[in-house]
């Protein structure tokens, strides 16, 4: 009953979230080329602003939308140039990686873990009980951009 409530309050944020979406437009802003010449003149007109934005925006999506850290990277480089751009999505990501790894330890581990189960490759690889390459699993998955870190995280204990 304990994992259900959890799952089901993951569950309703996600709502919220599409909710406020679809109310106030914000995927809208995604597509379109005009919003990004708008955030280059953000940047050169406040900083600080721009930063905080693409901290939320990254924060947001490491969280619910499992996207890959290469993602959120590539986007800091375009809107911040390569040094300052390094310094946001790294102070970002990590906070990002911090609360995905707390929605998943918390709230959806029950819930996902059997679902990955189901693959004897990945049980083999992440539930091994010997925990002989428990390390090395994590520092070869986390070196690999393109694996979202949600995923790491509902994976490991």
């Amino acid at each position: 009953m304990k994992k259900n409530k959890k799952v089901m309050m993951f569950i309703m944020l996600i709502v919220v979230i599409f909710l406020s979406n679809h109310h106030y437009g914000w995927s809208m802003y995604l597509g379109d080329t005009q919003n990004f010449v708008f955030l280059k003149e953000m940047v050169r007109n406040n900083l600080w602003q721009a930063a905080l934005i693409y901290m939320g925006i990254t924060v947001i999506s490491c969280v619910v939308l499992a996207l890959p850290g290469i993602t959120f990277a590539v986007f800091a480089g375009m809107l911040f140039g390569p040094w300052l751009g390094i310094i946001v999505c790294l102070f970002a990501t990590t906070i990002g990686a911090a609360l995905a790894f707390l929605v998943g330890r918390f709230f959806l581990k029950d819930a996902v873990k059997p679902l990955v189960e189901k693959n004897q490759a990945l049980k083999r690889l992440l539930f091994s009980e010997s925990g002989k390459s428990d390390l090395m699993i994590l520092m070869i998955t986390r070196l690999v951009p393109l694996f979202p870190y949600n995923i790491q995280n509902f994976a490991y204990e």
